[in-house]
């Protein structure tokens, strides 16, 4: 599907050069945006090869595309000869660098990083807590006091109930109440996990109740989710 996607837009990128609107800066950095997107490098590699002046958001989804595919070295490359760098540079390339599992280089780029951003240690926290390093995750997490949003509270839940810490995720989620954050979908099916491996029967129906309050949409992780708490055979 994505190679019949990639090919139809290959063939309208050069119906716009052949009109004479491929050189426009915003049109091509677009279209780079959209291929680095659906994952299509080579598209992606050509327009970027092909463009005759780069702006640092061209950079940026060139070097997301290069991490997508595993090319981090390529990608940091590419960072390092960027003049300019935006919030959004440093933060491709750190996430670049955790989804690889490369938490030194990405703390590196993190540290270096002038203007730190709740995406930026967002990324910085799933990678800690990927690799079970939840004491650094913790102290990244506690550090950015009202910085925190949603997804910040949702990755260290989701991370602690990976590596079946399911106490301390329904902690975090008792902290997150407590500071007023609203929880999502993620948040209720990483809970629900934590609340059958627990037989925390109490606040498995509580959760029941928000979702049907709240009337969150039941996708197939959260159907899953609450039929698995639902199961008296949780070990």
């Amino acid at each position: 599907m994505i190679g019949t996607i990639c090919c139809w837009n290959l063939q309208h990128y050069e119906k716009i050069f052949k009109l004479g609107f491929g050189y426009e800066l915003f049109l091509q950095t677009g279209l780079l945006d959209f291929y680095s997107k659906v994952g299509d490098l080579s598209s992606t590699k050509k327009l970027f090869d092909d463009m005759p002046e780069r702006d640092v958001v061209a950079c940026n989804a060139m070097i997301s595309a290069l991490g997508m595919h595993g090319y981090v070295k390529k990608g940091r490359e590419s960072f390092d000869r960027m003049r300019e760098k935006t919030s959004s540079s440093w933060n491709t390339m750190i996430s670049c660098y955790c989804k690889l599992g490369d938490v030194e280089s990405a703390r590196m780029i993190f540290d270096s990083n002038p203007v730190k951003n709740v995406i930026s240690l967002n990324a910085m926290i799933d990678g800690y807590c990927k690799l079970n390093q939840f004491t650094i995750a913790r102290e990244l997490f506690d550090r950015m006091g009202l910085l925190k949003n949603t997804m910040t509270w949702n990755t260290m839940i989701s991370g602690y109930v990976q590596h079946r810490e399911f106490g301390r995720a329904i902690s975090i989620f008792q902290d997150m109440q407590a500071e007023n954050a609203k929880p999502t979908g993620e948040t209720m099916v990483s809970l629900l996990s934590a609340c059958a491996h627990l037989g925390a029967l109490d606040m498995g129906y509580w959760i029941h109740g928000y979702i049907r309050r709240q009337k969150l949409k039941v996708d197939v992780y959260l159907g899953n989710a609450l039929v698995d708490n639902a199961s008296p055979d949780i070990e």
